[in-house]
């Protein structure tokens, strides 16, 4: 009988820090980068106007292979497609959202989502270092080259995902 209660006891602890942890991995990335402040509704019109925002960023994305399956077979639709039902404001998933900009020949918002992806690329982690924003902060630049990664998401993010980012750039600037 003893032994049930511990269980039961250690059981609802480790509920509790696995949902403490998936709340701390939410990143109010318009407080760190104010051009991710937007409407976060999905649109056409809003993404050819770069209006529109991927909102804050989520933590581990369930999309990212997705995402990079459709990027591969060049299908722009898919992508907007995954990015509207599971919008999360990481670099990663700004880079995939101006691919699909690019792709559909909307050269400004191309322009401009890439220029996001590259702000949250070089999104330097050490803000708040200690404080639970240390670990969410993380998330803001899913693929910036930083000295601690998790797990295997560095697989998920493009080879030379800065380089692709700077050539884009350069191709789409209106300057």
């Amino acid at each position: 009988m003893e032994i049930e209660v511990v269980m039961e006891n250690l059981n609802i602890a480790l509920i509790t820090i696995v949902l403490l942890g998936i709340s701390a991995c939410t990143t109010d990335t318009s407080s760190y980068i104010s051009e991710t402040v937007g409407d976060q509704t999905f649109s056409l019109n809003a993404i050819r106007d770069a209006s529109f925002r991927l909102g804050p960023a989520a933590g581990l994305d369930t999309n990212i292979g997705l995402l990079r399956k459709a990027k591969q077979q060049g299908n722009p639709d898919e992508v907007l497609k995954l990015l509207s039902r599971k919008p999360n404001g990481t670099d990663l998933n700004y880079f995939y959202l101006a691919w699909a900009a690019e792709q559909l020949g909307f050269k400004d918002a191309a322009f401009e989502y890439y220029s996001l992806a590259k702000k949250l690329y070089l999104f330097s982690r050490t803000v708040n270092i200690g404080e639970p924003g240390y670990i969410t902060s993380h998330y803001v630049s899913y693929c910036g080259d930083y000295e601690f990664k998790y797990g295997d998401e560095s697989k998920a993010c493009p080879s030379n995902m800065y380089g692709e980012i700077e050539r884009a750039i350069a191709r789409n600037s209106p300057f």
